[in-house]
């Protein structure tokens, strides 16, 4: 007997070097100091998603970009996932334990991405929830097995890069007091999208 593996998720994960991530964390505190607090998906946080004015990362922080683009051309040439050049992307500040993110996706989208700015041991965690359906309609083992497994979690730490494809649901779980966690979100954007 023989059991293959099929259909597993790509998540890259990618530290950015450390005087790039400081340097990005001090420019933007001030900015992020501004961002407008919002009550969005039952949860409190601070962002200029709503905003025609976002922090732009573009012109003060090309090295970044760089990272981005650099991470979704690796990403790419294993999963063959395709996106365009096109990058869209928003500030999420989470100030206290209340600010939470519920389970959503990011439609077609083609390659999603977080990046944070800053972070704490009590930042809540980012959680991917596996994509099989018969999982809502199953219990999941207690044990770790992959098979049966829901979600997995990634603790936020500053200057991580992950990028996923848009379509996996994803949520941010509640943090603790004291918190510190602010994101860069962001989408390349399929070619289909373009059109």
């Amino acid at each position: 007997m023989k059991i293959h593996n099929h259909f597993p998720i790509a998540i890259l994960e990618h530290q950015v070097d450390v005087e790039l991530a400081d340097k990005v964390e001090q420019q933007l505190l001030e900015h992020i100091e501004a961002l407008p607090y919002k009550d969005i998906f039952t949860g409190n946080v601070a962002t200029d998603f709503f905003s025609d004015s976002r922090i732009d990362i573009f012109t003060m922080f090309p090295d970044l970009i760089d990272e981005f683009v650099s991470a979704r051309n690796a990403y790419q040439e294993v999963t063959t996932f395709q996106s365009s050049d096109k990058l869209t992307f928003w500030t999420q500040d989470y100030r206290d334990e209340t600010g939470i993110h519920v389970k959503h996706q990011h439609g077609v989208n083609g390659i999603s991405g977080v990046y944070w700015i800053r972070a704490n041991e009590q930042a809540g965690a980012l959680t991917f929830h596996n994509p099989n359906t018969v999982l809502d309609y199953v219990s999941a083992d207690e044990i770790d097995n992959p098979y049966r497994s829901m979600h997995s979690h990634y603790q936020p730490v500053k200057g991580k890069l992950l990028l996923f494809p848009s379509y996996l649901q994803h949520e941010v779980q509640p943090s603790q007091e004291g918190v510190v966690r602010t994101t860069i979100a962001f989408n390349f954007l399929h070619e289909e999208r373009l059109k």
